[in-house]
């Protein structure tokens, strides 16, 4: 506990933070006579902390905090990650352990995968591959089946054009819900 005195004294005092109160170390300080402390310091000496926590002085005490500051925590309802930037204990709602996958979800306790969320995600990119080579198909059929009907297809270009069609055919009856299982049917040679 700091005493005035009628002359002039240096002690050591002990600083902190004027933004976040955490301590920031030790220095001798010369005080003139009738005069107190100065802003942001203390003569109380700040106890020995561990790794992971910080010293903050309270305006009376030292108390012990953890800080995670710099550290990656992630959002328990999105699992998104984000920097911790505050000095104390992990928000409520947050956890220094990342997710596995994007389909985990947190439990409580920990993350666990969603299997249907996964499933469902599956089923909708084969939906859209399925898609994008039924479109691939009906171009390439489309195009084939003018020169046919045009009479200047080739031969190449006939086979080709029952090559399409019978893929087009097989695909359309391609069940995407057992996805990440499904079989495909092989697409016609040199396509992408």
């Amino acid at each position: 506990m700091f005493i005035f005195s009628d002359t002039p004294q240096t002690i050591k005092v002990f600083n902190f933070n004027a933004a976040t109160n955490e301590y920031i170390g030790a220095s001798d300080c010369h005080i003139p006579a009738h005069t107190g402390l100065p802003a942001y310091c203390t003569t109380q000496k700040p106890p020995v902390t561990k790794q992971g926590h910080q010293v903050i002085f309270d305006g009376e005490k030292w108390q012990i905090t953890q800080d995670f500051r710099g550290a990656v925590a992630y959002d328990h309802k999105s699992g998104n990650s984000f920097i911790v930037r505050d000095i104390g204990p992990l928000h409520t709602g947050t956890t220094l352990v990342a997710p596995a996958s994007e389909f985990d979800v947190w439990d409580g306790k920990k993350w666990v995968k969603d299997n249907k969320a996964e499933k469902d995600a599956l089923i909708v990119k084969a939906q859209q591959t399925k898609k994008q080579q039924m479109k691939l198909a009906a171009e390439n059929i489309h195009m084939l089946t003018f020169a046919k009907e045009s009479q200047q297809a080739t031969e190449d270009e006939l086979s080709l054009l029952d090559i399409w069609q019978n893929y087009r055919l097989q695909l359309s009856r391609t069940d995407v819900s057992t996805a990440p299982e499904i079989d495909w049917p092989a697409k016609p040679a040199n396509v992408a």
